[in-house]
């Protein structure tokens, strides 16, 4: 995925990429794994100069996924959806 993406990225000009759920790699691949993704693509943006959005479930399972996007990120943005 990390090829793909590396190649479109260098190959067409994008303002803006984003990822609907890096959450989601967890189940295919373990948090070291999924980090490694992680850092690759905001540091490959980063040079590219191009400007990324990532998703991310607020749960247990992705808690520690959560903290390493937020140390990562410029800005991050919380939403939820509280029903009484």
């Amino acid at each position: 995925m990390s090829i793909t993406i590396t190649q479109k990225i260098e190959n067409t000009k994008y303002d803006y990429i984003y990822f609907d759920c890096i959450s989601t790699i967890l189940l295919y691949k373990d948090l070291k794994e999924t980090e490694r993704f992680l850092y690759y693509i905001t540091n490959k943006l980063r040079l590219l100069n191009v400007k990324g959005i990532i998703f991310s479930i607020d749960d247990n399972s992705s808690k520690e996924l959560n903290q390493t996007l937020e140390a990562v990120s410029d800005n991050v943005v919380v939403f939820w959806n509280r029903t009484l």
